[in-house]
């Protein structure tokens, strides 16, 4: 089962600094608006925007698991504190497509191969386990503000979900030493917002970025 780190780590890898942002981002006119049904009214208003397909991954890998709403739901609490619930529409992420999480979640014996990677790069090893992986998924939620009928970008949240295994993906025998994990998400953030400024559509929009441990 997953869990959020222990709250004084969480706000510690937490990126509460908002960077200033071009006035005019990309806009989106919504298919549907409705309310999320997990949580009350003094949450987000959700706006459906044309699905993303590398969703379908993260359902596939959490949906069966308490995981699934833990993720979501937390991830949301957290981003109130940068993006007011009675200002802002939220929706599942639209911008960190398919190839992205390739760029992030893949390896090579050669760095320049994913020079984006979060995960450990190939022949290295991390609280004595050889070629770990360490990046589960990243989960995304994109946060608007409406402008006559259309919802422009202003913010996104990520949750780098963390789960240790072995080079087989296999479940480790021993846990991994949480503060070498808390160290290795503090590593994470940087590269996964240091990606963010390579995407044009990204680079000038705020980011709130926390990380979720198995």
């Amino acid at each position: 089962m997953m869990k959020k780190i222990a709250a004084l780590l969480v706000m510690s890898l937490l990126l509460t600094g908002c960077h200033d942002v071009k006035e005019t981002v990309e806009s989106q006119t919504a298919n549907d608006v409705s309310t999320t049904d997990s949580l009350d009214d003094s949450f987000y208003r959700v706006v459906n925007f044309n699905t993303n397909l590398n969703r379908d991954n993260y359902y596939t890998s959490f949906g069966q698991t308490s995981d699934f709403q833990t993720i979501g739901r937390e991830l949301q609490i957290l981003s109130t504190a940068h993006f007011s619930t009675a200002d802002y529409y939220m929706s599942d992420g639209q911008y960190l497509k398919n190839e992205d999480m390739n760029k992030l979640l893949r390896r090579s014996s050669d760095p320049k191969e994913y020079p984006h990677t979060l995960q450990v790069q190939r022949g290295e090893a991390i609280g004595g386990v050889n070629n770990p992986i360490m990046v589960s998924t990243v989960h995304e939620q994109d946060y608007y503000r409406k402008e006559g009928d259309k919802y422009e970008l202003k913010g996104i949240s990520l949750a780098i979900v963390l789960d240790p295994r072995d080079e087989n993906n296999n479940r480790l025998s021993t846990s991994m030493d949480e503060q070498i994990v808390a160290d290795f998400g503090r590593q994470s953030i940087s590269k996964l917002y240091d990606y963010l400024q390579t995407k044009k559509d990204l680079k000038d929009i705020p980011a709130n970025i926390c990380v979720y441990y198995a």
